[in-house]
């Protein structure tokens, strides 16, 4: 059995070189050079229907990361049909299933050891029936699959703290009604970093705008799967 899942990895292997690929680093944004990827991406065409697309990506070993495959890939909107995600040890971590652009049917999670971890049903986007379970097989108290991050005491209080905490002693009058956009994330202990303006007024607006978020209190971290994650958000600033 070894020697077919190694032989089996093998010509995944080959396979991904012998057609256009597409290198990525950890944060799957897209390099030319192979030797300093972290994953790669192969992108495949259905021939008998154009809309309909395979995206694969592995590891650099050649193991599966993920393959989704598109109804619609070129369309405004990419339309889903199906997303499956692996572990680096080959056990399937999450398959996903979609209609429409819209979960329908099962949702299906799994721990690292091949143990059902989740099993939701879905109709139309809408959860249906869901449950739970630990490493060992055991049904525990649902959760969520994704939990978004929270601003602490939720989104009234952040718009308080922006409010109260901009400083207008060197803002000028013709900032007055101008919004700087700030991209920030998130850290699994709720810290902020990587804090930058992603839409602009003046320097002084976007210093301003940056020093605000930057000192703001840890937020509760996002949640995937039952583990806390880092994740990116975005917050309009106006100067009133």
């Amino acid at each position: 059995m070894k020697i077919l899942i190694f032989v089996w990895i093998f010509i995944s292997y080959i396979n991904i070189f012998a057609q256009d690929t597409i290198y990525l680093d950890k944060k799957y944004k897209t390099i030319s050079n192979r030797d300093q990827a972290h994953y790669l991406r192969v992108v495949k065409q259905d021939p008998d229907n154009s809309k309909q697309v395979v995206k694969q990506t592995f590891f650099k070993n050649g193991k599966f990361k993920s393959e989704v495959i598109y109804s619609n890939y070129y369309g405004k909107k990419k339309i889903v049909e199906k997303n499956t995600v692996w572990y680096e040890n080959c056990q399937i971590h999450v398959v996903s299933n979609y209609k429409k652009g819209k979960k329908d049917g099962y949702f299906i999670s799994y721990w690292e050891n091949g143990q059902m971890k989740r099993k939701d049903l879905y109709k139309k986007g809408k959860l249906i029936e869901g449950k739970c379970f630990n490493i060992s097989g055991e049904e525990v108290a649902y959760y969520d699959f994704e939990i978004q991050p929270e601003f602490p005491g939720g989104k009234n209080a952040l718009i308080l703290y922006l409010k109260e905490s901009i400083n207008y002693a060197n803002i000028s009058s013709s900032s007055k009604g101008q919004t700087v956009r700030v991209q920030f994330s998130i850290d699994t202990d709720g810290s902020i970093f990587d804090v930058k303006v992603v839409k602009s007024h003046d320097a002084i607006t976007d210093y301003e705008a940056k020093r605000v978020i930057q000192n703001m209190p840890k937020w509760k971290p996002a949640i995937q799967d039952g583990k806390k994650v880092k994740v990116k958000r975005t917050v309009p600033i106006t100067f009133k």
